[in-house]
Parts: C-alpha cells; structure tokens; sequence
C-alpha cells in the first residue's frame, strides 16, 4: 500500500471511455467519476478476489474510517513542510547571516544594494 492518505482520504477522477463517431475510443473524466482508490476498488464487482489472504473489507473500512479525511492531509503538509524547512534551513540561514552582517555599520562586508535588497526578500 502506497499511503493511507492517497488509497483512503485522496480522491481521483478515473477515465470512462467512450467511443466518438469516429469509431476512436476516448477517456473522458466526467464528475462522477471522482472517487478515492478505495471508493474504487470496492465498487468493482467481486472485489474481494484482489485482497490479500485474511484481508476484508471491513478491516479496510476500520482502517479508512479510523481519521477524517482533513487530518491524513494535515500530517502530508506538515511533514512535507519539514522536510522543506530542512532543504532550505542553511541557504537561508547563510542569506540572514550575510543581511545582519550587511546592516551593521562596523561590519567590513558590504552587499550591493540590490544583493542587500534580495536577502531581504528571501
């Protein structure tokens, strides 16, 4: 299983095909199409041949319904924001180093004004 959030709390649309004048066939994503993989999977007829052996629905169920669906998505952003916290902590880190040593009068390090115009924006 990829993540419980994507399988039970992310919907997706899936393709319904249809066939145009041209004999062609096209996938169409329409409204009611949209579902979550789950959603999906249990509404395919004899869905229970693609569990696992001593896997049910209702264990499934217990599973996807054990959180609302704002809360898997809460800890996504969370961690993803730390994650990005942690990519970019010493970039900024050495932009705010270099902007204090900038704004200090006795400091020897002199940014050009727009170098120093940057920093502050980052």
């Amino acid at each position: 299983m990829l993540s419980p959030h994507l399988n039970y709390h992310r919907p997706c649309l899936f393709a319904s095909e249809t066939v145009g004048e041209d004999g062609k066939a096209r996938k169409v994503y329409r409204d009611r199409d949209a579902a979550t993989p789950y959603e999906w999977l249990k509404a395919v007829d004899g869905a229970e041949r693609f569990l696992k052996p001593g896997v049910s629905f209702e264990a499934l169920d217990a599973e996807a319904n054990a959180v609302g669906d704002l809360e898997p998505t809460r800890r996504v952003v969370r961690e993803r924001d730390k994650l990005f916290r942690a990519i970019r902590g010493p970039a900024q880190a050495a932009a705010a180093r270099a902007m204090i040593a900038a704004s200090q009068p006795t400091s020897r390090l002199r940014l050009p004004r727009l170098a120093a115009a940057r920093f502050r924006l980052i």
